[in-house]
This record gives structure tokens, C-alpha cells and sequence, in this order.
């Protein structure tokens, strides 16, 4: 499992291939860390692009979803009620 998730941090790093400060300093403090917290990076990044792609995502609006459901309005919808007639 160590070889695989030191590939696949290998990989999504050298993929972005940004020579910045902050790209060394994860290759840095990677290089050091024990099998298990390799993992939890590399599931901490699955997570973060994950949640940056849900964003750009956007679900379209059905229109009559509920059109068969019947939807019904009272009558007086429009009238404040009386517990806030003294607000008015």
C-alpha cells in the first residue's frame, strides 16, 4: 500500500508540476511522513479536489416537479396573521 500511495502523491504533485515555495515544502515534509499519515495527505487532497469540482457543478431546475402533487394556496395567504397585525 506504501508504494502506491507514494505513487499516487507523486503523481497528483508532479501532474500540477508548479515549482513553487509551497509545492517544495510538500515534497519536503512528504518525504518524511510514516506510511499511514502518506494516506491521510493523499486523502486529504482526493477531498480538497473533490470539493473544488462539486462547486463548478451545478444542478439544473426541473420545471413541474410538483405538478402532478396538486399544490394548493389558502385563500387569506396573503393576510398578515393576527399574531402579527400588532407589528404592522
Amino acid at each position: 500500500m506504501w508504494e502506491y500511495g507514494k505513487i499516487l502523491l507523486v503523481y497528483e504533485l508532479e501532474r500540477a508540476r508548479r515549482h513553487t515555495m509551497a509545492y517544495d515544502t510538500l515534497i519536503k515534509e512528504a518525504e518524511d511522513l510514516s506510511e499511514d499519515n502518506m494516506q491521510e495527505v493523499i486523502d486529504f487532497i482526493l477531498f480538497l479536489k473533490a470539493k473544488s469540482t462539486d462547486k463548478k457543478v451545478k444542478k439544473k431546475r426541473k420545471l413541474g416537479v410538483f405538478k402532478k402533487e396538486g399544490f394548493y394556496m389558502a385563500e387569506d395567504f396573503d393576510e398578515t396573521p393576527e399574531c402579527f397585525k400588532e407589528y404592522v
